[in-house]
């Protein structure tokens, strides 16, 4: 790794368990992909995964905004200002699992100097010069087998609801890895709990259309409760927000563009919309929005591996 004048250091191992290819990309309706994520999981992941991978997940400046705005609307809004709500101390490993462009990871990183901090992905979207003791992973983000038992002092995960396989497993897989004493926090923004009336037919036929192409089941917060229990996480605890959604609402913008980058490889590929099509269908979503007004709800769960009797 190479030092910059600020103390950050390129990574050169950023882009460890895939090919040099995972940076070709290619455009589609004005938005640019990965072409290797797309090779990857069409050999690797079950057709379940699909729709809201691969049909969903740009690559560009645009989607890196969006995804920065993500961090700050979630963990600097409606997180009281916090990276994370266990109540950690002087964590020596940190795993960041999902860390899309990285954010989390690096803060975390300069906020303990001294702990080791490794961010996993499935896309490519990291930044080259990170703090010294911040790595990080492109590979299959249920793929924790190469990690060692009792090692990670902290494992942090966010947007997984959706896109895990078998969600209980992966519970179960991250409390081996932990280190006795260690928490596991998850953060998810529950977008899939749609009403279903009449203020929002818009809102709620994108729900329905998106939602039905799932094979594996959608987690609320009791869920996510009750899988850490079942994998034998104690202390467990939960806290919820509420993201209120209004006319001339930066966070209304935020769920608008959310709402079109997983929507728009699904409505133009799978249903055979053209593109004017779904631009007008998302402008009447956002009309029924700024109309009616929406909640999202936010909530975090962790919990703490047992420091005895294991």
């Amino acid at each position: 790794m190479a030092e910059d004048d600020h103390g950050y250091y390129s990574d050169d191992s950023s882009t460890t368990s895939m090919s040099d290819s995972v940076d070709l990309t290619y455009m589609c309706i004005g938005r640019e992909y990965s072409d290797y994520f797309k090779e990857y999981l069409l050999v690797y992941l079950p057709c379940w995964y699909l729709p809201l991978t691969v049909h969903s997940l740009p690559v560009d400046e645009e989607e890196l905004r969006r995804l920065e705005y993500q961090h700050d609307l979630r963990f600097l809004i409606s997180q009281d200002e916090k990276l994370y709500q266990a109540p950690l101390c002087d964590p020596g490993r940190i795993l960041d699992i999902g860390t899309g462009t990285g954010v989390w990871a690096i803060e975390i990183g300069d906020k303990y100097p001294s702990a080791e901090v490794e961010g996993i992905d499935m896309l490519h979207l990291q930044p080259q010069m990170v703090p010294s003791n911040v790595r990080f992973v492109i590979d299959n983000l249920e793929n924790l087998d190469t990690y060692k038992n009792n090692h990670w002092h902290h494992v942090h995960a966010r947007d997984l609801n959706g896109f895990l396989s078998d969600a209980g497993r992966f519970s179960r897989d991250v409390f081996d890895i932990l280190a006795p004493g260690g928490y596991f926090e998850r953060v998810e923004l529950d977008r899939w709990t749609i009403p279903q009336n009449k203020r929002y037919p818009c809102l709620s036929a994108f729900h329905r259309l998106l939602t039905q192409t799932l094979k594996n089941p959608l987690e609320s917060s009791e869920d996510l409760v009750q899988s850490l229990e079942k994998a034998g996480f104690k202390s467990i605890q939960k806290k919820e927000w509420t993201i209120v959604l209004s006319k001339g609402n930066s966070s209304l913008e935020y769920f608008i563009q959310s709402l079109y980058v997983y929507g728009l490889r699904f409505f133009t590929d799978d249903l055979q919309w053209n593109i004017l099509e779904f631009n007008i269908f998302i402008a009447l979503i956002r009309n029924e929005i700024m109309a009616a007004g929406f909640k999202l709800n936010l909530y975090s769960v962790y919990g703490q591996k047992p420091s005895t009797g294991l």
